[in-house]
């Protein structure tokens, strides 16, 4: 890795040290509580997202579930963009704010048309996309909803996304809405890693 590289990765990637810190914030032990607590609707969530088709280019009844979920959470600015990425914002306490985008995919690897039905057996998940992208984006949503309750306070804004077009035919289609074109990117201090995500440059302080 390069000395560049490096201080790229210093500046969004916390320290064990930080990490230990962080730790025992209350609000923080407060947001894990919440994931624990929640295992119940968290797993509900991820059912129900499964169920819903999202091949490439076939994502718009899941982006509406998705900005429907950020609504009852309390997410702020909630909205579709023009080609179905969804975004919501959780405010900091920065009047200059440099956003933190959390990202997670909408579309799955499976064509219109399969048969979804997804199930639970005991503590496991199943059907088609559960995983990929189900997963994700049921994570997505459970920090959200843990950092709206554990009212944690942080200085940069935080910009979940649901985004389109990561699977086969739909080519990392979401790339030029996140990294150049919305509004979120112009002066934010976003930045593209190798990977193609946008991460804030600024790291949330509590």
């Amino acid at each position: 890795m390069s000395p560049a590289s490096r201080t790229e990765v210093s500046e969004v990637v916390p320290s064990i040290q930080e990490i230990a810190r962080l730790a025992v914030v209350p609000e923080v032990q407060a947001a894990c509580e919440w994931c624990s607590s929640q295992e119940a609707q968290i797993a509900t969530w991820q059912l129900s997202l499964a169920a819903i088709p999202a091949p490439p280019f076939g994502e718009a009844a899941r982006a509406h579930w998705l900005a429907d979920r950020f609504r009852e959470i309390g997410l702020a600015d909630v909205h579709i963009d023009e080609i179905g990425n969804v975004f919501g914002i959780q405010r900091g306490l920065d009047p200059l704010p440099k956003f933190v985008a959390i990202t997670a995919h909408l579309d799955t690897v499976f064509p219109a048309g399969t048969a979804l039905q997804p199930r639970r057996d005991k503590a496991k998940l199943y059907g088609p996309g559960i995983s990929d992208n189900g997963a994700g984006i049921t994570a997505l949503l459970a920090i959200a909803a843990a950092l709206q309750t554990s009212r944690i306070r942080h200085s940069a804004p935080f910009v979940f996304i649901g985004n389109v077009g990561e699977e086969g035919e739909g080519d990392l289609l979401f790339r030029p809405a996140l990294v150049g074109g919305h509004r979120f990117h112009r002066g934010s201090g976003w930045r593209r890693d190798r990977h193609h995500n946008c991460r804030g440059i600024r790291q949330p302080a509590l």
